[in-house]
């Protein structure tokens, strides 16, 4: 997926989904932990388990090691776990526990259920819970602590507060305090030094953990390493506990241990969970289509080029309609690219109406225009399809769509065929 600015910015969750959607891998925290231990960083004793009898089991066993307070954490990649609720009715996707019994019960009232968070980019169909993090539930000094990239300055950076265990943009910004990494130079004392004035700690103790952190950042290619909270506890370590790491993936061929031995395509997807993505998203990676579902709108659309796409969704919400997706074609508007693109657009049940928005560049308007053509008649297309063609022999592809006897309806502006896909849209609902 891909990130995206624009002119035009509604409030809504979909836009902000598109917003936010980036060339990333997110892996779960468990999967975040045993990075970690491979790298000698210091995490929470505890394990993952995927059935109620391994969640008892690692339960005892923290016991037996002398811990008294659990931790049992739902393992899906959403924001604000703690506050999220499940099918079943259950509230938090973190819960504390006091005894092997509780662990059990609250892995019982996740494991099979799907959970819903506040989050705005998160499913309103919630995400399958199928493992459960327990751990030893620590005490102490809440921090912030992560290593990203600083977009200002396009270099990394490591951003840090006192105030840990809420997430950062609802920190105060004057309690968030950010110290600039040189890539040559790597964890200097000074940066070491100024992280750990800012969290109280101590320089030795913080340049360990900031060097380590930093090798996994660097050989891994990732693009955050967040962990919230990082927790000084009352023996004076530092633990990290509740960690949420991205890649980069255009790194996908240079780290076959995280994105798997090679494309999607046959199913090697090294740590990437499939379950907790949307499935028509998947589903157009595998046809290499770029799309992003909505989680409102009704207006579906078909566009060449991210830029023009996200201008699209842009003027289809400046004239009141709402998207149903963003759906990036990039420059093959071949039929067979176009049929992919209509019968995965015309899955969504909520789709009234289509818009096709092609520019044609080096690929003619008319060969486009015949591509539409091609894919329209192989499908059972049950909705109004506007279509409007920009660019080399647009005039003849416009022609040739208008002399179709499809029902298809040409359009020669963008905001004319915004107009006028809202306004079937509408009519069909």
């Amino acid at each position: 997926m891909l990130a995206f600015k624009s002119s035009l910015r509604p409030a809504g969750s979909s836009f902000r989904r598109v917003i936010t959607a980036a060339r990333k891998l997110h892996i779960h925290e468990h999967q975040a932990n045993d990075l970690l231990r491979h790298h000698a960083i210091r995490i929470p004793a505890g394990g993952i388990a995927r059935t109620l009898a391994e969640a008892r089991a690692l339960a005892e066993q923290l016991e037996k090691s002398g811990k008294t307070a659990y931790m049992v954490k739902a393992q899906v990649l959403a924001n604000q776990r703690q506050t999220g609720t499940f099918e079943n009715g259950v509230k938090g996707g973190v819960r504390a526990a006091s005894s092997a019994e509780e662990v059990e019960r609250a892995a019982e009232d996740m494991l099979g259920h799907r959970l819903t968070t506040p989050a705005p980019t998160t499913n309103p169909a919630g995400l399958p819970t199928s493992s459960v993090l327990v751990t030893e539930k620590l005490d102490g000094r809440q921090l912030y602590l992560a290593i990203t990239c600083d977009r200002k300055t396009c270099a990394p950076i490591v951003v840090c507060s006192r105030r840990g265990g809420i997430e950062l943009e609802n920190l105060d910004p004057e309690s968030i305090h950010r110290v600039q990494i040189k890539y040559s130079k790597g964890i200097t004392d000074y940066v070491a030094a100024s992280v750990a004035s800012a969290l109280g700690l101590g320089i030795d103790q913080m340049k360990n953990t900031l060097e380590k952190l930093w090798t996994i950042f660097k050989e891994k290619e990732a693009l955050m390493l967040e962990i919230n909270p990082l927790i000084e506890t009352t023996e004076g370590k530092v633990v990290c506990a509740s960690p949420k790491f991205s890649f980069d993936n255009a790194a996908r061929s240079r780290q076959p241990e995280l994105f798997g031995t090679a494309s999607i395509h046959d199913g090697s997807t090294g740590l990437r969970d499939l379950s907790q993505e949307v499935a028509e998203e998947v589903k157009a990676e595998e046809a290499d289509l770029v799309y992003i579902k909505m989680f409102e709108g009704n207006v579906g659309t078909l566009v060449n080029g991210a830029g023009l796409a996200m201008s699209t969704l842009d003027t289809i919400a400046h004239y009141g309609g709402a998207s149903a997706n963003f759906l990036d074609a990039g420059g093959r508007a071949t039929s067979e690219t176009i049929k992919q693109a209509l019968t995965l657009i015309l899955s969504d049940k909520r789709v009234k109406s289509v818009l096709v928005n092609i520019y044609g560049g080096l690929t003619r308007g008319d060969m486009i225009a015949n591509g539409i053509i091609l894919a329209a008649k192989s499908l059972d297309i049950h909705v109004p399809v506007v279509v409007r063609i920009q660019g080399t022999n647009s005039k003849e592809g416009q022609q040739i769509i208008r002399e179709s006897g499809l029902g298809l309806i040409s359009c020669d502006g963008m905001e004319e065929a915004a107009k006028k896909a809202i306004e079937l849209a509408n009519a069909q609902a």
